[in-house]
């Protein structure tokens, strides 16, 4: 599943991991449930991403939150900082 910015949001906090997709629905992750986030982009310059990796049952495998003109590390390191495991 990829979600891009502005029809999607993620919010963090050191309870859970938010995504919210419009006409997708909200996934919500706690810290346990991520197995990785990680940096994504197929296309340098172009499309950049944050991969979360989790064990949620009926979520879908694959699931990227892209973004426009951004370094995703960043991103990424923060959510780890929240007890999402690397």
């Amino acid at each position: 599943m990829n979600a891009t910015w502005p029809f999607a949001q993620l919010k963090v906090t050191p309870a859970q991991l938010v995504l919210e997709v419009v006409f997708l629905g909200t996934y919500v992750f706690r810290p346990e449930q991520v197995t990785g986030v990680e940096p994504y982009g197929l296309i340098p310059f172009a499309g950049k991403g944050v991969r979360i990796r989790h064990q949620i049952m009926g979520y879908p495998e694959k699931i990227v939150f892209w973004y426009l003109c951004m370094n995703p590390k960043p991103i990424a390191d923060k959510i780890r900082e929240y007890g999402c495991r690397t």
